[in-house]
């Protein structure tokens, strides 16, 4: 969970959550997105315990009624094993990591590190340097990564959307991030189609249509939300695709 450094500054340290090396991260950036995936999370804590409020008290998410309006944005819940494991830890709105129409590498490693920068990162920054040590405490904790949306194929996400959702308690969503793929001689406003109809097969609560990237084929330079014909055709297609699933737009700024 991210907080907001206008917010930590205000803090005394001993205010600040724990960190390493009593919490380490739940995903190792010494190994592969895919070691990751297939060996994490890597989490031996306990779990905290949770009352569950009274189901009148829960609030409107698109149409849906939960717990709490806490949860977990596209990138770190890199499949079920890890969609379930923050349902455990109180995260109601769990967002299933962006998938592709097929399967798709990542970038190699490194695809994160940590960044030494004391305080908010000025937007006129042109040199970031790496911090060799992990931070100990949240107040020093920053980071930057590059992924390149890796994705497995369909057919295991079929199966692995389904088990996260099957994990999710009562009051709680499962969210499917998808994204459209450029690919010589296809139709990448198809294959966003084609992309969160998987999603929705897959019975994904609500989709988010990642228009935050620079995946935009023929149809811009840079990122797809700042061409507003494309996205508005893909959206209508989206919306045309998967009926009465609520769907998100993710916008860069």
């Amino acid at each position: 969970m991210r907080i907001p450094y206008t917010i930590l500054k205000h803090m005394h340290a001993s205010q600040l959550p724990p960190w390493y090396p009593d919490h380490p991260p739940i995903y190792d950036i010494q190994k592969s997105y895919i070691e990751n995936a297939e060996e994490g999370p890597f989490f031996d804590g306990s779990f905290p315990p949770r009352i569950t409020p009274p189901k009148d008290t829960w609030i409107d998410f698109l149409g849906y009624k939960i717990m709490s309006p806490l949860g977990v944005p596209a990138g770190p819940l890199l499949n079920s094993k890890y969609i379930a494991l923050a349902s455990k830890l109180g995260f109601d709105i769990l967002t299933y990591k962006t998938i592709r129409s097929r399967a798709h590498d990542t970038h190699p490693v490194p695809n994160m590190i940590y960044i030494d920068v004391d305080g908010q990162l000025p937007r006129n920054a042109q040199t970031l340097h790496q911090k060799e040590r992990q931070p100990s405490d949240m107040e020093h904790l920053a980071v930057t990564n590059s992924f390149g949306m890796g994705c497995y194929g369909p057919e295991y996400l079929l199966e692995d959307i389904a088990k996260a959702k099957a994990s999710l308690a009562g009051g709680q969503v499962l969210n499917v991030s998808v994204v459209g793929t450029q690919r010589q001689g296809e139709d990448f406003i198809q294959d966003f189609v084609n992309t969160a109809t998987l999603a929705k097969e897959a019975g994904a609560d609500v989709i988010t249509a990642n228009f935050s990237c620079p995946n935009v084929g023929k149809h811009a330079e840079g990122s797809l939300y700042m061409n507003p014909e494309a996205a508005g055709e893909i959206a209508t297609k989206i919306v045309r695709s998967i009926g009465d699933v609520p769907l998100i737009i993710k916008m860069g700024y």
